[in-house]
């Protein structure tokens, strides 16, 4: 049967409809997915590491510390990233990244001698007045420096590097810090810690979980996970 004039248009506007409603989805789907993109992201672990460009020639180099890394991520909602760049070589680019991270760990180191402070003192109540002001002024000095020996220009405890990648001739390493490296960095000097708990009549253990709070306190507390 012949269809009027005015039926056709109605069949061909449902369909270009319906086909500009489909072309809309599929669009919508291709830009939250990122088609449209010039980056990708790369992943550890299923954690979201680093945003690179597309044609960028990508390396994992950190597949020993997945556990970690998704530990780390799991706990406290970010990772303390760095990433250095070079034109001549991967390590030139890795010894960039350990200088800026060193260089953004002062601001963690004093955030952590003020943390440390609190968290010795309350671990302390055994011990009253000015005894007590001299134990955590001494304790939280001496935590301080061992933490401070750990970050330097070239090294740096519990940061590891695990995503190399390059851009035409240019070189890149992202390297992580492991807060709880940090941590076993610092109960690996129990010999010093109890040397002092022993002087001051406190005990190691409340010494070495008060250490374990304010770490985790600096690490939520400090503007390096902005730089994410």
């Amino acid at each position: 049967m012949k269809m009027k004039k005015g039926e056709l248009d109605v069949t061909t506007l449902t369909i270009i409809g319906a086909v500009a409603l489909a072309a809309a989805g599929v669009f919508a789907f291709l830009w939250v997915t990122g088609f449209f993109s010039p980056y990708k992201t790369v992943y550890i672990a299923g954690v979201p590491i680093v945003d690179v460009p597309k044609e960028a020639e990508v390396q994992i180099v950190g597949r020993a510390d997945e556990a970690r890394i998704r530990e780390t991520y799991e706990k406290h909602k970010r990772l303390i990233l760095e990433i250095g760049e070079s034109s001549l070589s991967f390590e030139a680019a890795r010894t960039d990244a350990m200088g800026k991270l060193a260089e953004r760990l002062k601001v963690f180191v004093e955030r952590f001698t003020e943390y440390a402070k609190a968290e010795l003192a309350e671990a302390m109540a055994e011990v009253q007045g000015q005894k007590k002001k001299e134990a955590v002024d001494k304790l939280s000095t001496e935590v301080h420096r061992m933490v401070q020996k750990m970050f330097t220009k070239t090294y740096v405890v519990g940061a590891h590097e695990i995503v190399r990648y390059k851009v035409g001739g240019k070189y890149y390493s992202v390297v992580y810090l492991d807060p709880e490296a940090v941590y076993e960095a610092i109960a690996a000097q129990a010999d010093v810690i109890k040397e002092l708990a022993k002087k001051y009549g406190s005990q190691a253990e409340a010494i070495f979980e008060a250490t374990r709070n304010a770490l985790d306190k600096a690490y939520e507390g400090t503007p390096l996970e902005e730089k994410k």
